[in-house]
């Protein structure tokens, strides 16, 4: 009697490694994860199909989020806050209400210069020397997207400073705000400190050129008062040596006195002689000699009038009026050349009273935290523009079809 002994079933794991020895192709196809792994494949394929183009738009914002969350570099943004005042004037509190005051003193046109300024190529060159701008925009640390490109054009290099810097002015409270952003808060920081030197540099250089202008006229004037006032005095001396008097008033004034004096001697002379032809003859020495002395009196004061008042051009009445004319023209120029120098000074002090210096209201800080990418900003915006997009292009779609 033969015994027929059944084989010990296989439990199974050990029927999975049989498996796994003779096929692992077919034991991994039949695998419990593969299986789920085919199901959930086919079900995401099937999900994108009745998506259809919407998927481009999901795949789009993905690669979005991968960028902003994960690759994007930050950016610092620090801030400074300006006001720009007259060196000579202090603030008041109705200087920070101008609306309310009426007042000018805050120098609006002045900020409004400054911010056109901050935006020129010429501090973009003058910064990029000082900080080098360029550098620090083209480094490699930074992405693709948000650095510079090393092959930039300097209209390119330009124009990616303009977007990375912000100068608004606030009407209401007459302050110039001054933001800039770097990869780093050192950069941001020192950027804008470099930018509010600059402002301050330009508008005192600015006061200075016009201030020069005012004082260089004011000074050529003087020169010209001076000139004119030299010419005058050696107009003066020309005329003292033609004429050879000092002072053709002094001198007349010693003529009138000389010829009183003779006036006075011949009344004397004339009573003398009346009293001797009451008790002398006509012919006897004394008269002769007291006619003799009345005539020579007579000549000598009819002289002397002729020197002080005559037609004559040597005569001291018209030498008087032409040294008189000669004085007035050195005394006009005297008065114009001092007139001038009050005026030179008045124009220093004016010039220094419209100088600008920059008040800093708000001093640039250390940034902390990044301010940009505004990633949840950002992301929300692509999303609405790639479905408004998606929807158009649907529409166009879905109107060739049903035209064709």
């Amino acid at each position: 009697m033969t015994i027929t002994v059944s084989p010990t079933p296989k439990s199974g794991w050990q029927r999975k490694l049989t498996k796994l020895r003779k096929n692992p192709k077919l034991f991994i196809i039949d695998s419990k994860a593969a299986k789920t792994a085919n199901l959930a494949v086919a079900e995401t394929r099937y999900r994108w199909q009745q998506m259809g183009g919407f998927s481009f738009v999901i795949l789009a914002f993905f690669s979005a989020v991968v960028y902003f969350t994960m690759i994007a570099s930050v950016r610092y943004e620090t801030e400074s806050r300006v006001q720009v005042r007259d060196a000579d004037k202090p603030a008041t509190p109705n200087d920070f209400i101008p609306v309310l005051s009426g007042s000018n003193s805050l120098g609006k046109a002045d900020a409004l210069l400054i911010r056109d300024y901050l935006y020129s190529n010429g501090l973009i060159v003058e910064l990029d020397e000082l900080l080098d701008l360029r550098g620090h925009y083209q480094a490699n640390d930074w992405d693709l997207i948000s650095r510079l490109s090393s092959s930039a054009s300097q209209e390119e290099f330009f124009d990616f400073y303009r977007e990375h810097i912000d100068v608004q002015f606030d009407d209401m409270a007459a302050v110039l705000s001054i933001k800039a952003q770097g990869f780093t808060p050192e950069f941001s920081m020192a950027l804008v400190l470099a930018m509010q030197a600059a402002s301050e540099e330009f508008i005192n250089r600015i006061g200075h050129a016009m201030a020069q202008e005012q004082i260089a006229f004011v000074e050529q004037e003087l020169d010209k008062s001076k000139q004119t006032m030299k010419q005058a005095e050696l107009a003066l001396l020309a005329f003292q040596n033609q004429h050879q008097l000092l002072d053709p008033e002094a001198q007349g004034a010693a003529l009138q006195a000389l010829i009183n004096q003779l006036e006075m001697d011949i009344v004397k002379v004339k009573t003398d002689l009346a009293v001797k032809h009451s008790y002398l003859k006509p012919y006897s020495v004394e008269i002769t000699q007291l006619d003799n002395q009345l005539r020579a009196l007579t000549s000598q004061l009819q002289e002397q009038k002729e020197k002080l008042v005559s037609d004559d051009p040597k005569a001291i009445n018209e030498t008087s009026i032409a040294f008189r004319q000669v004085e007035l023209d050195v005394q006009f120029a005297l008065d114009a050349y001092q007139a001038g120098l009050i005026g030179l000074e008045q124009v220093r002090t004016e010039a220094y009273r419209k100088l600008k210096h920059i008040v800093v209201i708000q001093p640039p800080m250390l940034a902390e935290d990044p301010t940009y990418p505004l990633k949840i900003r950002n992301l929300i915006t692509i999303f609405i523009v790639l479905s408004m997009l998606y929807g158009v292009f649907s529409m166009v779609i879905k109107t060739i079809k049903e035209n064709y």
